[in-house]
């Protein structure tokens, strides 16, 4: 008996001892449960979107700070609330309900963009992920939602999706290409690029273009990308594609993208196709080299007419005028046999006609020497050159000062002739215009050119005058000179005055006699 109730009473002690410890446990569980909860509780207080849990009935059980901020409630005043009290949903398209009920049925969880209609009446573009909340035995107990507040991001989508649209307006009929990119120069965007697809473009690289098109010249472009992702500074440059006919110029702009503090996080370029441009240009300058080539066969063709003539006028007219003064001068020897009272009559018509024909001659060999100075063919430039300036002192009484070389290699008839032309018109531009009380002339061998230099110390002109359409002599002179890949410049002179200069290239030339420096001008 005593057994029994020592068993009885052992029993009943470990019965109370577990139900003690039963209860301690589940106090310890619940305890840690309740830390658990406090501490997701604290996780989703810190979340910025608007974190929101319903139950079946689609009352609000959760409320978290992100949803306090984002519709303007409270906790307290929404949670056990029916949610369509707080906010209403539009959805941009007419299945999107039908969307979100099908994907909640089918997967348990829905993502994806829809309009909240706040209690202000106020709309705000969302994006929403929903997820079914459900018990250990897999029975719903509510909804769970994460909304964040995308309507800047929509609104600037609208705006980029506006401006692409003006750009396309703007640029629709021109060849341009317009992208970004960021600092591993990977477009993030592009506008009609110019040599592949822009599916082909966007989340590539260049050097995946360089890779796949197999351009040299995309190296260059993506060391000017380099260099302003570097120094932060912008540039411009062209580049070409290709080789002769299949060639294409591009004017490639490029400025840094900087982030809210200044750094270089990317890059944006303007690419502008002037290939038409440019081959326009290649015309051009083909259609000047042939109107140079032009020019010059035209000047050749002047100079060896002039030659013809001035050689026609000293051969044959001069020899007759010399033949008819001979005659006069005989018919003067033997006018004392004439009728002793008509002599002095005969005498006076014959010498008049003797003078008469002397100066047809000096009026003859003039002409000829300034059709083409016979100086010029038999003894070369330099004294062409010193007999022009000594005809120039005679003709105005302006004192001309020359340097001329001791040496000079035997020239092409046609640069010296252009040489010579364009001294000539420079004096002469300088007897009508300048004023001058002094000229000085020129000329210089270098290695590869040979360089002509006038300068007077008159009034000088504006140098807008040499590109005037009426200053035939200035561009007379400029024509002969690129005629022969040459150029003549002209400027003021220190103080005052006018220097004109032209340079033209050397052919193969050789040395000949010397020829006496003119120093002063005879």
């Amino acid at each position: 008996m005593t057994r029994d109730l020592a068993l009885w009473f052992l029993l009943c002690l470990f019965g109370l001892v577990a139900t003690f410890a039963v209860a301690a446990l589940r106090r310890s569980l619940r305890k840690r449960a309740d830390e658990q909860l406090h501490f997701q509780s604290q996780i989703l207080a810190q979340v910025n979107d608007a974190v929101v849990a319903i139950d079946r009935d689609m009352r609000v059980i959760y409320w978290g700070r992100g949803a306090e901020a984002l519709y303007g409630i409270p906790a307290r005043e929404a949670l056990g609330k029916p949610v369509r009290d707080l906010y209403q949903r539009r959805w941009p398209t007419p299945g999107g309900a039908a969307e979100y009920e099908r994907a909640i049925t089918e997967r348990g969880a829905f993502r994806g963009e829809l309009i909240h209609v706040l209690r202000s009446g106020r709309e705000i573009y969302v994006e929403s992920s929903a997820a079914v909340l459900k018990d250990a035995e897999g029975r719903e107990l509510g909804r769970l939602g994460v909304v964040r507040d995308i309507t800047d991001r929509k609104r600037a989508e609208r705006e980029t999706a506006a401006s692409e649209s003006r750009l396309r307006v703007a640029l629709g009929n021109i060849d341009m290409a317009v992208f970004t990119q960021d600092r591993d120069l990977r477009y993030t965007w592009v506008f009609q690029p110019h040599l592949v697809p822009p599916e082909g473009v966007v989340g590539r690289t260049d050097l995946d273009m360089l890779e796949q098109l197999r351009l040299p010249a995309i190296e260059k472009v993506i060391a000017a990308k380099r260099r302003v992702l570097q120094t932060g500074v912008g540039l411009r440059t062209e580049i070409r594609f290709g080789e002769g006919a299949e060639a294409r110029w591009y004017d490639l702009a490029i400025e840094p993208i900087r982030d809210q503090w200044g750094a270089v996080v990317g890059v944006t370029a303007a690419s502008l196709n002037v290939t038409e441009r440019k081959r326009a240009e290649e015309g051009v300058r083909e259609s000047r080299k042939e109107l140079r080539a032009l020019t010059a066969r035209l000047q050749s063709i002047r100079e060896e007419e002039q030659t013809r003539i001035a050689r026609d006028l000293h051969d044959e007219l001069g020899q007759l005028l010399t033949a008819l003064k001979m005659g006069l001068r005989s018919l003067e020897a033997t006018v004392g046999s004439i009728d002793p009272e008509n002599v002095n009559g005969v005498l006076d018509r014959v010498v008049a006609a003797s003078e008469t024909v002397d100066q047809t001659l000096t009026t003859i060999r003039r002409i000829a020497t300034e059709l083409r100075p016979g100086s010029l063919d038999r003894l070369g430039l330099v004294p062409a050159l010193r007999q022009e300036i000594r005809r120039f002192e005679e003709r105005t009484g302006i004192p001309c000062e020359a340097s001329l070389p001791d040496l000079m290699p035997e020239l092409d008839p046609e640069v010296a002739t252009a040489l010579y032309r364009i001294c000539q018109e420079a004096m002469t531009n300088v007897h009508r215009h300048a004023t001058a009380s002094r000229v000085a002339v020129r000329l210089q061998m270098e290695s590869s050119s040979i360089t002509l230099q006038v300068e007077d110390d008159g009034r000088g002109f504006e140098p807008a005058v040499a590109g005037s359409p009426q200053a035939l002599g200035l561009l007379g002179m400029v024509e002969r000179a690129e005629g022969l890949d040459g150029h003549v410049h002209f400027q003021r002179a220190d103080g005052h005055g006018t220097v004109v200069t032209a340079s033209i290239p050397l052919a193969a030339a050789r040395p000949v006699g010397d020829q006496r420096s003119a120093g002063a001008a005879p």
